[in-house]
């Protein structure tokens, strides 16, 4: 048996993987929107996995903020297959309580996506942090999971100032 001190100093092929991750909400709130933050216990599949427990319309990078311009299902359509294939990514969570301040089980998720008043902001929040492990993006880069997104304007200027580079 390998203990946890030993498994850092190696990379471990398990079966079965599961990471603890960040998510974010963003819910409406007095004066604007507002981030909430938990994490989650997402469990790590392989790629032919993924085809199986992935929304049919999910292409790579699969983002539910794109999927009413992708499709042409309801929000309520949406919101039905998120409660169905969000617990089999998401197996647990840390720092979700209820407004009397008790924890929330992780098996509510199906329950709190179709008829909780933050179910859309949740649906994305788990989505995006899913899309993070499954492709190995920060979740602390602001814009990680939006995919090629365009690059900053000073990203293609030549290092060269004008007064340095050559003239012909």
């Amino acid at each position: 048996m390998i203990t946890l001190a030993a498994a850092a100093a190696f990379f471990v092929i398990d079966p079965c993987p599961t990471v603890r991750w960040p998510v974010t909400v963003r819910i409406p709130a007095d004066g604007g929107p507002a981030d909430f933050r938990f994490e989650a216990d997402i469990r790590v599949h392989s790629e032919e996995a993924y085809a199986r427990v992935l929304p049919p319309e999910a292409d790579a990078p699969f983002l539910p903020d794109d999927v009413p311009a992708l499709s042409k299902k309801t929000m309520a359509e949406v919101l039905q297959e998120n409660a169905h294939y969000l617990p089999m990514h998401v197996v647990g969570w840390h720092g979700v309580i209820d407004a009397q301040g008790k924890p929330v089980s992780v098996e509510s998720l199906p329950e709190q996506i179709l008829y909780g008043p933050y179910g859309i902001a949740l649906s994305r929040g788990l989505w995006r942090a899913i899309n993070e492990v499954r492709y190995g993006l920060d979740p602390y880069q602001p814009g990680a999971t939006a995919g090629n997104s365009a690059p900053s304007p000073d990203a293609g200027r030549n290092s060269v100032s004008s007064a340095t580079a050559p003239t012909k």
